[in-house]
């Protein structure tokens, strides 16, 4: 038989016709995973069965499982699949690189979107953080200060018109006061008092004070901070999907 058009035939009654038949054994016979589209076509042609009618067995074939043909994917649109289960895990995973590679696509514009306003935050923070460590030094210096006056005082009090007879009560309250200002502290921030604590808490608080008095959007800048952080799992976890690996320029660029 020759066939020109399928306008008179449904897909089951040319399945009883020998070019079908033929064709089908042939493609099944045949110890290849998979061939041109071109080929399949000469194959087509050799058994009597125009391209254009060709092309219609073809995704018939392919809805009854038979074999595969991708018709609209970009890898696999110049193929014909005819060993479906032997290549079925090629085929997922060029599928997964072209479903990771568009998840990549649309992360890219986000990650444009967050870095566009994260850095100008990061840049301004970073000048504002300097000037309050600047300031929380100044602070301590006046509180050494302080107590460099306070011991002269008590000094000269000791070994001048005092004596010690009357100084000696004055040092037992000045360092019950330390003690009473240090359990304060504790009550009011909930942290031991030491130094290295308390030059946390100055730097905290003068920090608070010039983001306010520079208008420094805080929460806004932690808020980007987390987006950036959960986009990097995503990507890397795109990556490790696609490649097996994370790339550095992925490390680079979320080195803010």
């Amino acid at each position: 038989y020759r066939l020109n058009s399928l306008s008179d035939f449904s897909i089951e009654s040319l399945e009883k016709l020998g070019a079908i038949r033929m064709l089908t054994y042939t493609l099944r016979n045949d110890a290849r995973d998979k061939i041109r589209l071109g080929e399949y076509l000469d194959i087509a042609t050799k058994h009597g069965i125009p391209e254009n009618v060709a092309m219609i067995i073809l995704k018939q074939l392919h809805a009854t499982g038979q074999f595969f043909y991708f018709e609209k994917h970009e890898l696999f649109s110049n193929y014909v699949i005819l060993k479906p289960a032997s290549i079925q895990a090629e085929a997922f995973d060029a599928l997964s690189v072209d479903i990771g590679v568009k998840q990549l696509e649309k992360q890219k514009d986000t990650y444009e979107r967050i870095t566009n306003e994260l850095r100008p935050l990061i840049e301004k923070k970073s000048e504002l953080d300097l000037k309050a460590e600047k300031s929380a030094r100044m602070w301590v210096s006046a509180g050494m200060g302080a107590l460099t006056c306070q011991g002269i005082v008590l000094a000269a009090g000791t070994w001048g018109e005092y004596g010690w007879d009357v100084i000696e009560p004055v040092t037992y309250f000045s360092g019950f006061t330390v003690v009473l200002g240090s359990f304060l502290y504790f009550i009011i921030s909930r942290r031991d008092y030491d130094y290295g604590t308390v030059w946390e808490q100055i730097v905290t608080s003068r920090r608070r004070a010039i983001y306010n008095r520079n208008d420094f959007d805080y929460l806004r800048y932690l808020t980007l901070m987390q987006e950036a952080k959960d986009l990097r799992v995503e990507i890397e976890d795109v990556c490790m999907e696609v490649v097996g690996d994370v790339p550095q320029s992925v490390e680079r660029a979320f080195a803010f």
